[in-house]
Parts: structure tokens; C-alpha cells; sequence
């Protein structure tokens, strides 16, 4: 029955641009690429500069799809912070670089984080976050930044290597940015690119 489950396709809508994946595809990218010591190394790192200096940690991302470096991020802002809110982002989008609703993200999300106990024990909290356009089709970056805030509330710290959000939260707001690792395979364009060309 589990075997089962593994192998069961996440079916997708009509949409030009889905992907369908097994969940038994999707969890090989969320393997550590590192040693549980080096791992443990970084970890350390970001505890002793920032532990008790922030309530609240909030770490955005696309997640399209899930993968180790969105878990390594987690972890890190669980060392900044005493809990994590986790912002799905462009949770309204569906196109080419955004292939999976935002519920098959949520479920994506929730399973893994039944392995990682670490991060789902810090966890306060798991909010979709769409973008808002003006009418020419332009971000309305004011109303992003307005409306994340106020569904994830009053935050310390924001966990991320988007450029975008970075600006956009940045001048109220610590940024932390976490490593990154093997970009040539985690990576969600990568993964996406990956999956496409698969037979």
C-alpha cells in the first residue's frame, strides 16, 4: 500500500503547462546533498549569530517544485528564530515556471514536513501568498509587501535569496540569505527542465 502511495501520480489540471510527477520523483529532491555534519556545521553557524534575537522567522518561496535547499532554508530560519512562517509564493500564478497549483504545493510541503519534525515542530504557521498586478500588468509591489504582511503578522527576520522579496521586505526587515548548494541540481527550473525532458 505504501509502495502504492509512493507511486501514485499527483494528477494536474488541463493546464498546458503541468507537470505530472510521483511523489516517488519529487522525494529524491529532497535528500541532503550533504552530510548530517556538515549540515549540522551550518546550522551552528546561523544558531550562534542569531538564536534568541528574532521571535519570528519568515521564509517565502515559490516551491515549484519542493526541494532540499527550500528544507536547508527552513532550518536555517528555525536557528534565527523561535518559529517559521512558510509563504507559498505566486500561489495564483499557473504558466511555464509555475507548473503546480498551490494546493499540490501544500501537499508537497505538509508530506515532506512529516519527515523534517525539526522544522515542523517550529512551524507557526504555512500561508499562500499571491501576486498582484496594476492594470498594466506591472507587480504592485506595494500591495504584495502589504497584503504578505498581513497574512503572515509581525515578523523579525526574512529568510530568503530572492532578489525581489529581499528588496521588498528589506527596509523593515533582517534578511538572511542561505547557502546554497548544488544549483545544477537544486534548482527549480532545473527540476522543472528535468522532469519536461524525462520519457
Amino acid at each position: 500500500m505504501v509502495e502504492n502511495m509512493l507511486k501514485k501520480v499527483l494528477e494536474v489540471g488541463e493546464s498546458p503547462y503541468r507537470i505530472k510527477v510521483s511523489q516517488e520523483e519529487l522525494d529524491k529532491y529532497l535528500v541532503s546533498p550533504i552530510s548530517e555534519d556538515e549540515e549540522k556545521r551550518i546550522l551552528d553557524k546561523f544558531k550562534k549569530e542569531l538564536k534568541g534575537k528574532n521571535k519570528k522567522a519568515l521564509f517565502i518561496a515559490r516551491m515549484q517544485p519542493l526541494h532540499y535547499g527550500h528544507l536547508l532554508a527552513m532550518k536555517i530560519a528555525l536557528q534565527a528564530a523561535e518559529t517559521l512562517m512558510i509563504g507559498i509564493g505566486s500561489s495564483n500564478i499557473a504558466d511555464e515556471d509555475n507548473p503546480w497549483t498551490v494546493e499540490e504545493r501544500e501537499r508537497m510541503l505538509t508530506n515532506a514536513l512529516e519527515k523534517n519534525i525539526d522544522i515542523k515542530s517550529g512551524l507557526g504557521g504555512i500561508v499562500r501568498l499571491p501576486d498582484y498586478f496594476l492594470e498594466n500588468r506591472q507587480y504592485d509591489d506595494p500591495k504584495w509587501v502589504e497584503e504578505t504582511l498581513l497574512s503572515t503578522g509581525d515578523i523579525d527576520v526574512v529568510v530568503s535569496n530572492n532578489d525581489w522579496v529581499c528588496g521588498l521586505l528589506s527596509p523593515k526587515h533582517r534578511i538572511i540569505n542561505p547557502q546554497l548548494f548544488n544549483r545544477e541540481h537544486f534548482q527549480g527550473k532545473i527540476i522543472r527542465q528535468s522532469l519536461r525532458s524525462r520519457k
